[in-house]
């Protein structure tokens, strides 16, 4: 069992409605650049964790080239994060 699946699974053991939202994002085929653009823009994740993500992707051989974390953070934000958001991950 890989890294990954421990983290899928550990996810789906602390917060079922979160695991299969993003098993609905990882089936659905679109590329997670634009999955974490769009969700960074509407506030559900963070600077911090979007860090985290970077940080995590690096670590498993996958990371996210500056220039697209750029895009994303340079990305115009949708609404007001919501201070009550618990993150992701």
């Amino acid at each position: 069992m890989g890294l990954f699946d421990v983290m899928l699974n550990r996810l789906r053991a602390q917060d079922p409605a979160k695991y299969k939202a993003f098993m609905a994002i990882k089936n659905s085929g679109r590329d997670a650049s634009s999955v974490m653009a769009e969700m960074y823009s509407r506030g559900e994740i963070n600077d911090a964790q979007l860090n985290q993500i970077s940080n995590m992707l690096a670590r498993m051989g996958r990371p996210i080239p500056k220039s697209e974390l750029d895009k994303i953070r340079n990305a115009p934000r949708d609404v007001v994060p919501q201070s009550r958001f618990k993150g992701l991950f």
